[in-house]
């Protein structure tokens, strides 16, 4: 219901009781009364409802304002890089948002790329190590053999100078 429906009641109601001075006139007075009522009890719910609403959005205008300052001028506006509308807030944070899942794809493929290098780096590691243990086991082979030989001439050697069976070298 609006103001000119409420209007149009009550004017319905005045020109139906108008010179009726009876009980009849009370009733219709009464009906009236109670018809207004019934009309701006919606009215004052929609009003506080809409009081509400414009409170609620003054408040989120003025958080806006604090967080992003207030351009006066539409030059001001295009000066700033921050964003002055929800509509350019929304497009920035959708560009930040792709932007954000381009790195989070290079990140993990930085992460696979590491986690193959750290692998390849490990198998060389353990080809260089299984290389260098044999190696150092044919130098003791070779080393051991060369000491082998010296003991032999060393003993061939102890026997000419002392005689046939009386050989004093150490074994080793």
């Amino acid at each position: 219901p609006s103001y000119a429906e409420i209007e149009k009641m009550c004017d319905y109601y005045l020109a139906k009781g108008q010179g009726i001075q009876s009980g009849r006139m009370s009733r219709l007075l009464y009906e009236l009364a109670n018809g207004v009522k019934g009309l701006i009890s919606p009215l004052r719910i929609e009003g506080d409802q809409l009081r509400a609403r414009v409170l609620h959005l003054e408040s989120l205008m003025t958080q806006w304002t604090e967080v992003f300052g207030f351009a006066t001028e539409p030059s001001e506006v295009l000066q700033r890089p921050l964003a002055r509308s929800p509509i350019e807030l929304r497009d920035k944070l959708n560009e930040l948002g792709e932007e954000n899942d381009d790195l989070k794809c290079k990140l993990e493929s930085a992460l696979v790329n590491t986690q193959l290098a750290e692998k390849a780096c490990r198998t060389a590691l353990a080809e260089r190590e299984q290389a260098h243990r044999v190696e150092m086991q044919q130098l003791r082979r070779a080393h051991a053999a060369e000491l082998s030989e010296m003991v032999a001439m060393l003993r061939a050697g102890a026997a000419l100078i002392q005689g046939p069976g009386k050989a004093t070298v150490p074994a080793v």
